[in-house]
């Protein structure tokens, strides 16, 4: 949700350039058409790129669609769901944020199960349903076979990278006291707070990042278009 509002500026560049490049590039081409000068390498790029677009827009929108529609197709299968969720943690700044997400679904489940009196095994069980994500879901089948021959909870989570010390520690704390259901809640409400304000620090640096990318895009297609127009002005004067 807090990402929403970047994708939606990052949507409406992209638009706002495929449009330009459709519609207000092709005007300068015909006016450029008249004259038979040299056009500067910056324009000769820009119209390249314009006639590239114009020629293949309804293949790449129906490519993009196939995209999606395998995306979808394939993101229940297991090599799929582990390629994608192994390349989502090792992103630079996000892939620290979707670990955080995950673990603060895990912390939340766990306590809203734990709370209701669940029995941990089954427990695992239905957070391993529950959590959708395919480092948690593994681990999660091996820390149910784990407690199934008697280990404590917290051993079998240590074994994984994807709980970080602190689930680990307290987790051997809320098993000695008996009270997982207050950890597993407290941890899931640190993880929340940590979460929006690293969300938050994202979107102020991405916002005017954005901005200043759409801002640049938009002058270097300006400049190209106006470049002959003032050679064209020069040569006459």
């Amino acid at each position: 949700g807090a990402l929403t509002y970047p994708t939606l500026v990052m949507v409406t560049a992209l638009f706002a350039v495929v449009f330009m490049m459709k519609f207000i590039v092709p005007m300068f081409v015909d006016v450029f058409q008249r004259f038979h000068g040299t056009l500067p390498k910056l324009t000769q790029v820009i119209i390249n790129i314009s006639n590239f677009i114009s020629d293949r827009l309804g293949f790449l929108f129906i490519l993009i669609l196939l995209v999606i529609a395998l995306f979808f197709y394939l993101k229940k299968r297991s090599w799929f769901k582990k390629g994608y969720s192994l390349i989502s943690l090792r992103l630079p700044i996000a892939g620290e944020i979707i670990k955080k997400i995950y673990q603060a679904r895990f912390c939340q489940s766990m306590a809203l199960l734990a709370s209701s009196k669940i029995p941990l095994l089954q427990a695992i069980q239905l957070v391993k349903k529950m959590i959708g994500f395919y480092p948690f879901e593994k681990a999660l089948s091996e820390i149910e076979s784990d407690i199934l021959y008697g280990a404590a909870l917290n051993e079998s989570l240590g074994k994984y990278k994807i709980f970080d010390r602190r689930i680990v520690s307290l987790t051997k704390v809320a098993e000695e006291v008996n009270k997982l259901d207050v950890v597993f809640g407290k941890l899931n409400d640190q993880y929340t707070e940590e979460l929006q304000h690293r969300i938050n620090l994202l979107n102020n640096l991405l916002e005017p990042l954005m901005i200043v990318v759409v801002g640049v895009l938009v002058a270097i297609i300006l400049i190209g278009m106006y470049l002959p127009l003032f050679q064209i002005s020069t040569s006459i004067y």
